[in-house]
């Protein structure tokens, strides 16, 4: 596969206009500010009602993927949640993408903020081993709110640790 050059690790600051429930000044005040941007630079160099555990049993997450009538063929191709989990949903593309010789680049990606803060982390770890040895670039979903934001309270506890994910 040919690997990306430039922009391979980030966060995502586009959704605080694009994605909004309403656009008020008051929204418009709360973008993205210098405050956030030194935020970001202190970061460097890295840059329904269902529960599920992260980790976790594979039958877990399949019965769960059924009660939501979705699937995905990484469910079948793993016996374990976890990094194997994430390679597996992802072989698929990276094959493509090595046939055409083009790099791959996840603009969007994280964890709700309603998930369990320490399975939050571990997935970011995994995922990020997999974009890792596949070198794919990206950049997560997002710095400020939208149910995602890394600087929201919900994910304080682990911050640092899941920066260094990024």
């Amino acid at each position: 596969m040919k690997q990306l050059k430039g922009f391979m690790h980030g966060i995502n600051l586009g959704g605080w206009l694009s994605q909004c429930s309403e656009y008020t000044q008051a929204h418009y005040n709360s973008f993205i500010k210098e405050d956030d941007i030194r935020n970001i630079a202190d970061w460097q160099p890295v840059i329904s009602n269902i529960s599920m555990k992260y980790p976790g049993d594979i039958n877990d997450y399949r019965a769960c993927a059924k009660e939501l009538g979705c699937f995905g063929s990484g469910l079948n191709n793993t016996d374990e949640m976890g990094e194997k989990f994430m390679d597996a949903l992802i072989t698929e593309a990276v094959d493509a993408a090595a046939r055409a010789d083009v790099p791959i680049y996840c603009g969007e990606y994280g964890i709700i903020d309603k998930a369990d803060i320490n399975d939050t982390l571990s997935w970011y770890q995994d995922i990020s081993k997999v974009f890792d040895k596949y070198g794919i670039g990206r950049a997560a979903w997002t710095y400020k709110a939208m149910d995602f934001g890394l600087m929201e309270e919900h994910y304080a506890s682990r911050r640092n640790e899941i920066i260094k994910c990024l």
